[in-house]
């Protein structure tokens, strides 16, 4: 899946803020994964967060089914990605976005649109977000923009660096959030390698006489390592790059060494961590 997602990187599937005219209309996945299920409910795929989704509608309504042992409906969609169809549970995606964006400097996220505002997050690793809402203020001049953002937080694994979660609506300056797709597609895509990373790293920890894991996380510092520098190579005008740089020291740090957050959740997806 992850060898997937780096396609998508690389075409470039996110939608930027200036391409969102009048267009389709598109979903994006709440959650780091979600599945992707059938009419049955049966497991198909998985999507991974920052794909673009197009629901399908029948006359004019979205197109929806009920399945057992859920208290919302599942939604018909296609992916952009490969054009797949199948459904996804309601609350599990997001609608109604101008765009994906990333904070990629240590700043300050506001309460109110107003560098006065009471209360002031601040922020100082990557943080990806979807956005909401624009805002001009014309009367300041050095405030003549900001975005209303929902900020993501990935688990543990996941996470480039240690953040505390932000759950509430937000709001940023315009000029300290990116809505580069190259920027947004490469933390999104480091965070998987962490991931992946780190669910090795854990197995091999809990048992470093076998020898399978050992060579399970040798293979996959090799795989991620290799796949980071690809992005770096595609996107060397990036921001973003730096965060990449410090994945591959991540990486790099001997086996013998204990890290922090090598610890997983062994399930394959977050959808049901209800932590947004």
């Amino acid at each position: 899946m992850k060898k997937v997602f780096i396609l998508m990187v690389l075409s470039g599937f996110i939608l930027p803020l200036s391409a969102c005219k009048k267009a389709e209309i598109f979903y994006y996945p709440l959650y780091q994964s979600i599945n992707l299920v059938d009419q049955q409910g049966k497991y198909m795929n998985s999507i991974n967060w920052g794909e673009k989704l197009i629901p399908l509608m029948q006359n004019d309504k979205e197109e929806k089914i009920k399945i057992p042992n859920y208290d919302s409906d599942f939604i018909k969609v296609k992916r952009v990605l490969d054009g797949s169809e199948g459904y996804v549970y309601e609350k599990y995606i997001m609608k109604e976005l101008l765009s994906l964006g990333v904070i990629l400097k240590e700043t300050l996220i506001y309460d109110t649109p107003a560098i006065t505002a009471r209360t002031k997050n601040p922020i100082k690793t990557a943080v990806l977000a979807f956005v909401l809402e624009e805002k001009k203020n014309d009367s300041k001049e050095n405030e003549s923009k900001w975005l209303k953002i929902k900020c993501f937080n990935p688990n543990t694994d996941y996470q480039i660096e240690k953040m505390d979660p932000i759950y509430q609506e937000r709001w940023v300056q315009a000029s300290d959030l990116s809505l580069n797709e190259k920027d947004i597609n490469m933390i999104a895509a480091l965070q998987i390698s962490l991931k992946n990373y780190r669910s090795a790293r854990s197995l091999y920890e809990k048992d470093k006489s076998n020898t399978k894991n050992e060579k399970k996380l040798k293979e996959t510092i090799e795989a991620e390592e290799a796949a980071i520098k690809n992005l770096i190579s595609a996107n060397s005008s990036s921001d973003a790059v730096k965060y990449a740089e410090q994945v591959i020291t991540i990486l790099s740090q001997p086996l013998e060494e204990t890290i922090e957050n090598t610890q997983t959740e062994t399930t394959e997806t977050t959808q049901s961590e209800e932590n947004q």
